[in-house]
Formats: structure tokens, sequence, C-alpha cells
């Protein structure tokens, strides 16, 4: 999503500040948060405008921080405590419909929709603890990539080194060689289902890269150069193009997947799990997808100076010179500095994800 520049004179209209101890709607309830960042979205190519924060839930893991808007967040006071506390009690149903005595008017219908309104409320908080308790999806990520992940945060966000734009090879040509991998290591005749499965899985890899990209796997560095491509792609899809020759052909019909490389490819795995939580899979098949990526991981793994760039070539900071494939970097939007991964340990993508320490 699209934001403002940290420092932007329009952060002082928030009614919100960094650090401070609020209520924020979660499903049905209000729970204890901390805004960890305030930002006003105002760029028209955001679906959400408005004043939005960060938030941390007390007493919660890290990979429930998420962006909400305004209307979410309350002050703490007298008075939204009490609101808390009612709310609560609505739903675990401690605490019935208002009380009616003689000659209030109780109708059957009035009856039928506080019944309504309470099932509602239910069906909301059963939802939501369904929601918590879907089990927890981790991918091991080889030791090398942990290290290209670091480098690539150090890189941009400490050194100002972007990655150039297009990539050689793109996410979709990266794909393309992982599955003539596969192909070409079988030596029986290849099942068809097995080879469509794949085929599957990086058609939909590319589906959730084209949507996640603006939203989580940016840094705030990156903005800029992203929102110069977007509107590369919507002025050909919109017909309003200027350029000439070759280039417009170039760029017709493409995705992000098809400007962007192994970099921020390497991010979206990180925040897969996290993705992945909000969907309806059973466990069966995030384990089968948990498996493809792993073999996703190693290809990437093995190819890192064919796949990733090489940041020493890069001299000037935020320069965007023609792409050289060599040993690079790439991280999650949000992935700790060097030192908080430890060699050879299992990376917990939803806790790593999204947001900063609490």
């Amino acid at each position: 999503m699209s934001i403002t520049e940290e420092g932007s004179p329009q952060r002082s209209s928030m009614l919100f500040k960094e650090d401070e101890a609020v209520l924020c709607f979660h499903g049905p309830l209000l729970y204890e948060a901390k805004v960890l960042k305030a930002e006003l979205w105002t760029e028209q190519s955001s679906e959400e405008l408005g004043p939005h924060y960060y938030i941390h839930y007390k007493g919660w893991k890290n990979k429930w921080d998420e962006w909400v808007p305004e209307e979410r967040v309350l002050k703490i006071n007298e008075e939204n405590l009490k609101r808390q506390a009612d709310l609560k009690s609505n739903v675990e149903g401690k605490k019935g419909g208002p009380k009616v005595g003689p000659g209030a008017g109780v109708t059957p219908r009035s009856v039928e929709e506080r019944a309504a309104s309470k099932r509602k409320k239910e069906d909301q908080a059963a939802k939501e603890e369904e929601f918590i308790k879907r089990p927890e999806i981790k991918i091991p990520i080889p030791d090398a990539l942990k290290v290209q992940l670091v480098d690539d945060w150090e890189n941009i966000t400490k050194n100002g080194k972007l990655v150039p734009l297009p990539r050689s090879p793109t996410i979709a040509q990266l794909l393309d060689l992982y599955r003539e991998s596969i192909k070409s290591k079988k030596t029986v005749a290849r099942d068809s289902r097995a080879d469509d499965i794949v085929a599957e899985i990086t058609e939909g890899l590319k589906q959730y890269f084209n949507r996640a990209l603006g939203n989580v796997l940016l840094y705030r560095q990156e903005r800029t150069q992203y929102q110069e491509q977007l509107r590369k792609l919507q002025q050909v899809h919109e017909g309003t193009a200027h350029s000439t020759g070759n280039s417009r052909n170039d760029i017709a019909g493409k995705t992000m997947a098809d400007i962007y490389g192994a970099e921020h490819l390497l991010r979206l795995f990180v925040q897969m799990p996290n993705l992945i939580a909000h969907t309806n899979m059973d466990q069966d098949a995030t384990e089968i997808l948990k498996d493809h990526f792993v073999n996703i991981l190693n290809f990437m793994a093995r190819n890192m100076k064919e796949l990733f760039l090489d940041y020493a070539a890069l001299n000037n900071p935020s320069s965007q010179p023609v792409s050289n494939s060599s040993t690079a970097s790439a991280s999650p939007a949000n992935v700790p500095p060097a030192g908080t991964v430890a060699a050879g340990e299992d990376v917990d993508m939803k806790d790593t994800a999204t947001g900063p320490p609490a």
C-alpha cells in the first residue's frame, strides 16, 4: 500500500502517535495495544487512504502485528475501557440483552433481532478463535539464503542500493527454470499430474507475488521505484503510454513477476506462511505447498550466482544500472538485521514476516 514518506507534515494531523498505548478492534473485541508506526496513506494507487497505524497487541506474538485504519483504534479512557468489558461479556455469553420490564414493548421481532445479533457475535468470536488456533507453518530457509536476506536489508535500507529493474532473470523466468530442472531430473516416465501440480504452484506463486508486492514485500526506500513500475504498467494497460518503438511492446501484458527477480521472490517466501494462514487450506494442502516451497528455495540456493544481484557492482547509492546476475542478497520486507537469525535455524516466517520487534 502506498504511504507518505516519514517526516511528512501530514503526520501532525494523526490522532494517535507512535508508542502510544491504545485500544484496538480485532474481530468483535477490543484489545490493549501499542502504536508502533503512524502513517497517512495518500497516494491514489492505494486501495485504502487516510490515517493508518501499525499495531502490536499486548501479550500477542509479533506475527499478529498489523496495519489498521484509524476507525479501529480508540483512546484508553474510562468510557472505552467499559466498552471493552461490555463487548467481552457479550461475546462470552456472560451478559445477555438488555433487561426488559413490564410495558417495555417486548415483541417477537425484537426478541428475534436480539437473538440474531447474539448469534452473529458468537459466530464472529468462533471464527476468530478458529483462526488463532490454526497450525503455524514453518519453512526452513537454506543458510546461504538467510545471509542473502540480511545483505538485501542492509544494502537497501543502510546503503541506499536499490535492486535495478527489470531484473534478469525475472521471477517468471526463474520459476520456468525451476520447472525445467524438475523435468530434466526424471529418468522414468513422468507423472503428468505431478508436472501439473508444479505448474499450478509456480503459477500461483506469481499471482501471490503480484498481489503481495505493494502491500508487504517492499522497504520504504523502494516505494518510489515500485510506483514508477506500477505507473508504466497502468499506462500500457490503459493505452496512454507515451513510449515509442518496441519499449511499449516490451512491457505490454506483463505483471510485476515479469519485472522483479529472485531478491523479492525470496521475501515472498518469508511472508507466505502468514498469507496462507488467511486461507481455508487444510493441513494436507499446506504440507504439500511447504514441500514444493522447500524445493524451490533449495533450487535458488544452488543457483545464487545466476539468480541474485551482485550488490558490490552497484557503486552509486539508489542507482539503477543494468543488472548483473551474480551472488547477492534478498530479504523479507521486515527481516531483522544480521545476528538475529542463527545458521542452521528454521525460520518461523509468521513470526518475522511483519513488523518490528515488540
